[in-house]
């Protein structure tokens, strides 16, 4: 049995080197080049990415607004191909690669690609494992996209650390309005500095199930008289404590906090 076992995980490791060597690194830039490429790995290809391939081959992705790759076990592997391919969506609005496995190496291939969608409004995340290594390749993705009004995070091990550097792609981005970070590893350390990042156009503000502590309600408390334009915040899950919660509320006026 634990011969069997190994073998299948031999197999595996060897399956993701050769897709890695098929797939390589360098970055495709034209429709001539991303057809020779494909015709070279549609097999490998995992079905929905093959899809994105002969929308684009057949001359189908103009007024593409929206791809949804939600459960692709994408990987650091086949996010390579998928990167390849979305940069020739240029309408695309939203994409959601919601639970795609991405990890910080995912990530770094599809940062690369995110640049180019001029268009994006709506970036999901959600529980991809990125965790504060992912955050240095998705600031980098993100700067240039002027359009950018609503980024999801959640789940992803994201730290202090993490958050400081996502910041550095987020600095005067008057478009943002939505922000979730709930379910990581965020304390008080980073949360000013988010605040003074993207408070100002916020409309929603997810930070539920971190570690924010009494001195985060405290920090919140004297920031949301001056969140002109925040109409939600989910805060639950911080271990706030009571009073803090209290003052919270009291504060909180048109906003709605969702303790």
């Amino acid at each position: 049995m634990g011969t069997c076992g190994s073998k299948k995980r031999s197999k595996a490791v060897v399956q993701e080197h050769r897709l890695s060597s098929l797939f390589g690194e360098k970055p495709l830039l034209s429709l001539p080049e991303l057809e020779q490429y494909y015709s070279n790995v549609h097999i490998l290809v995992l079905p929905k990415v093959r899809t994105l391939y002969q929308e684009v081959v057949s001359r189908r992705t103009e007024g593409v607004q929206e791809l949804s790759l939600q459960f692709t076990p994408l990987g650091e592997v086949q996010a390579v191909p998928l990167a390849r391919v979305i940069v020739f969506y240029p309408d695309l609005r939203t994409l959601r690669l919601w639970k795609t496995k991405l990890g910080a190496g995912g990530m770094r291939a599809i940062a690369e690609a995110l640049p180019k969608l001029e268009m994006l409004e709506s970036l999901g995340l959600e529980d991809n494992g990125l965790g504060d290594e992912g955050m240095i390749s998705l600031a980098e993705g993100i700067r240039p996209l002027s359009r950018l009004k609503e980024l999801f995070l959640q789940i992803n091990t994201i730290s202090d650390t993490g958050l400081r550097t996502l910041i550095s792609g987020l600095i005067d981005k008057a478009s943002i309005t939505t922000l979730n970070f709930s379910e990581n590893r965020l304390t008080v350390n980073s949360l000013s500095v988010l605040l003074e990042a993207c408070g100002a156009t916020l409309k929603l503000l997810d930070l539920a199930q971190n570690s924010l502590g009494p001195e985060g309600a405290k920090l919140l408390s004297d920031w949301l008289p001056r969140l002109n334009r925040l109409e939600k915040l989910r805060i639950g899950g911080n271990g706030l404590g009571d009073e803090a919660e209290r003052e919270l509320m009291t504060v909180a006026g048109r906003v709605q906090v969702l303790l």
